[in-house]
């Protein structure tokens, strides 16, 4: 099924520092979510720009970051909302 994604979400989402809080309140319910964060340095999330629509060749996101994990490499992330 394809569904609509959420423009307000996105919107909010595009905003590094509003991505941060949420998935640090999202890992507190999410022990997945918790050890894959454990691995990223938050600090270094850098959002791709919206002409990029997709997360490495994994599939499509609406919002595409960068960071890097505590070793320094870097990481591509992508988050979907669907409502």
């Amino acid at each position: 099924m394809n569904k609509k994604h959420d423009p307000l979400f996105r919107r909010q989402l595009t905003n590094a520092e509003h991505t941060r809080n949420l998935l640090k309140l999202a890992a507190r319910q999410n022990a997945e979510l918790l050890t894959f964060l454990e691995t990223i340095n938050l600090n270094t999330l850098e959002r791709i720009p919206d002409t990029y629509s997709e997360v490495s060749e994994t599939g499509e996101s609406d919002v595409a970051f960068r960071a890097n994990v505590l070793t320094g490499a870097p990481v591509l992330a992508g988050i979907l909302i669907r409502l």
